[in-house]
């Protein structure tokens, strides 16, 4: 016996740019929202500065011969070959997309996972 057909809805349309950021956006203040609900804005503090973003360490992913390939935190994505990635300190192992942990720390001087504190700069 044959599957029923059924209909198929159209498709919608491709995602714009702007709409894409937007979402971005709204994605990235609930998260705010609810890291600080669990710790309270006192907790975190002020953002960094845009030149002590600009002053973190940045490297390229170059691929990682694991079954799984690691992730951002942030945005949840693995990370592909040539990707600018973002370790934070050396008392965090955290590596984030650059992209994705700089609007982040322009919030909120911690790491979004283990909520070590984070100095602008390279870190030793």
């Amino acid at each position: 016996m044959e599957p029923e057909a059924r209909p198929t809805a159209p498709l919608p349309p491709p995602a714009t740019r702007a709409a894409v950021d937007a979402l971005d956006e709204w994605l990235m203040d609930h998260k705010f929202r609810a890291f600080e609900s669990s710790w309270g804005p006192a907790a975190v503090g002020p953002g960094l500065s845009e030149d002590e973003v600009a002053a973190l360490e940045k490297q390229r992913f170059a691929g990682e011969a694991e079954e799984e390939a690691p992730s951002c935190a942030v945005c949840l994505e693995e990370y592909t070959e040539g990707d600018v990635i973002t370790p934070l300190s050396s008392s965090c192992s955290h590596k984030f997309h650059n992209g994705c942990i700089a609007k982040w720390l322009r919030r909120k001087r911690t790491c979004p996972v283990c909520r070590a504190p984070v100095t602008g700069g390279r870190q030793s």
